[in-house]
């Protein structure tokens, strides 16, 4: 984790529903860990009603409308810290890179090594444990998958 608290956060999170609402479990344990921070999304556009935890923005991405580099270049204006990718694609590791995010964190793989200023390598083989026990770990090893369940925010209409 951040030795020092990061003003404002964002999270890629992935494409599909499935693994969408299990990073749900990821964006709580980052809530909780920087309780002071602006913590934004981006979702695939149709998702943005999926009620997921967040303290600041959902901020909708159509790649039949805008590339993955042109939507990264639209961020730059919002001076984020962090940039936390989950999802396992070069498109969005390319996001993170074009939009200058300082720290960029994900995974290694599929040649995006170069794209992340924090490239971590899996510690087992992907989609070997948890999802999101995959995605814990991208903040810190050895949180509780137990501790962070998936789970959607109700939210009043």
């Amino acid at each position: 984790m951040p030795e020092s608290a990061p003003v404002k956060i964002l999270i890629r999170t992935p494409n599909w529903l499935g693994d969408m609402v299990m990073s749900s479990g990821f964006v709580r344990a980052v809530l909780e860990a920087f309780p002071e921070s602006q913590v934004d999304l981006i979702v695939k556009s149709g998702f943005e009603k999926i009620p997921l935890p967040h303290r600041g923005q959902i901020i909708p991405f159509d790649p039949k409308k805008e590339t993955a580099g042109n939507f990264g270049k639209t961020l730059r204006a919002e001076n984020y810290d962090y940039f936390y990718v989950l999802p396992p694609s070069f498109s969005a590791a390319w996001m993170a890179h074009k939009s200058k995010i300082p720290h960029r964190i994900g995974y290694s793989g599929e040649f995006r090594s170069f794209l992340l200023s924090l490239a971590k390598k899996p510690e087992a083989t992907p989609r070997s444990q948890h999802l999101l026990k995959e995605y814990l770990n991208l903040l810190a090893p050895g949180l509780s998958t137990e501790k962070y369940p998936p789970r959607l925010v109700h939210r009043q209409s």
